[in-house]
């Protein structure tokens, strides 16, 4: 899986609140997080798929 540098998250993460991308905050077990909801059109050929940039794998 490719790294990406906090600059990168933080710039992805602006690009997906200014295409005004539902943000969903969880909690699962103590382990907080959040995640975008993208719109299926991006990638018609998959009915699930996941994009994923963070400087850390846990």
């Amino acid at each position: 899986m490719q790294k990406y540098t906090p600059e990168q998250i933080a710039s992805q993460r602006d690009k997906f609140l200014e295409s005004k991308y539902t943000e969903v905050d969880v909690n699962i077990r103590g382990r907080a997080f959040s995640y975008f909801v993208l719109p299926q059109s991006l990638n018609e050929r998959l009915p699930h798929f996941v994009y994923i940039a963070e400087d850390k794998i846990f």
